[in-house]
C-alpha cells in the first residue's frame, strides 16, 4: 500500500471533530460542535453518577480543544446550552475546594 502525500501545507494529519447539521440548525454552529465534543467524551466516560454519565474539565482545558473560541465564548455557549436545558452543569469533586465544572448531557 502506498502512502500519498499532500502537496497542500493546508491539510494536516489530525483528528477531526463531527458536528451534525441537524445540531448546527438547532443550535449555531459552534454550539453544535461544542455539543457533539462533550457527547463524544461523554460517551467514553466511566463517570457514573445518580445515573448519568459525567464528563469534567476546565474552561481554559476545554479552549484547547477549541482554539479559534475564546474562553470566554466558551463559557457563554456552555451557559446556553445550560438555559436550553440540554446539558447539566455538577460539581462532583472530591475536594470542595475544587470547582471545576462536570458536564452531562440532559
Amino acid at each position: 500500500m502506498t502512502t500519498v502525500k499532500s502537496s497542500s501545507p493546508y491539510l494536516v494529519n489530525e483528528n477531526p471533530m463531527n458536528v451534525l447539521p441537524s445540531l448546527a440548525v438547532a443550535f449555531g454552529i459552534n454550539q453544535a460542535i461544542v455539543l457533539q465534543q462533550f457527547q463524544y467524551w461523554i460517551s467514553r466516560s466511566n463517570n457514573f453518577v445518580d445515573g448519568r454519565k459525567w464528563i469534567y474539565n476546565t474552561y481554559e482545558d476545554w479552549q484547547k480543544q477549541f482554539p479559534w473560541l475564546t474562553t470566554r465564548t466558551i463559557k457563554n455557549i456552555v451557559k446556553s446550552l445550560v438555559e436550553q436545558d440540554v446539558l447539566i452543569i455538577g460539581n462532583h469533586n472530591k475536594l470542595s475546594f475544587d470547582r471545576t465544572n462536570w458536564y452531562a448531557i440532559n
